[in-house]
């Protein structure tokens, strides 16, 4: 019932998602005029997944950033429209740096709306994704978390 309505009633021209972290219906991502965009806190294609902040500060990672990109029906793996980098502070926190990258990621969104609506930057003119560079960013597990 949500899909129908969204076809034919809502149309819109484009849909946003931030840490949604589920798979979108086909139905879904061909929907909007101009596509499915989402916010991904990683330099895609590094730390594609459910925890891509953490796993970026375990691993030592600076710069950290943020990637917009257009959704597709693999996890993370859509065409890059931007990226923005930021370095950290050794002792920042995921709590701290996973807002911080949102509020950058949507002023990188927002910078790139005219060309998004205009056509200017489309599902092909976005610069795809080199799988040769993924890594998987897994979920942080309750055993992650224990203090030893």
């Amino acid at each position: 019932e949500f899909l129908d309505q969204l076809e034919q009633e809502v149309r819109p021209d484009l849909c946003i998602t931030a840490a949604y972290g589920q798979y979108l219906p086909k139905r879904f991502l061909a929907t909007p005029t101009f596509g499915t965009v989402n916010i991904h806190p990683s330099l895609l294609p590094r730390w594609r997944g459910a925890s891509p902040v953490q796993r970026s500060l375990e691993a030592g990672d600076n710069p950290v950033g943020v990637t917009v990109l257009y959704t597709v029906s693999k996890m993370d793996a859509g065409p890059i429209i931007a990226q923005r980098e930021q370095t950290v502070d050794e002792n920042d926190t995921a709590t701290k740096v996973l807002p911080w990258l949102f509020e950058i990621g949507t002023e990188l969104l927002i910078e790139n709306m005219p060309d998004i609506l205009s056509g200017k930057m489309t599902m092909e003119t976005a610069q795809p994704q080199d799988e040769a560079q993924v890594v998987q960013a897994a979920m942080i597990g309750s055993a992650e978390a224990e203090l030893r």
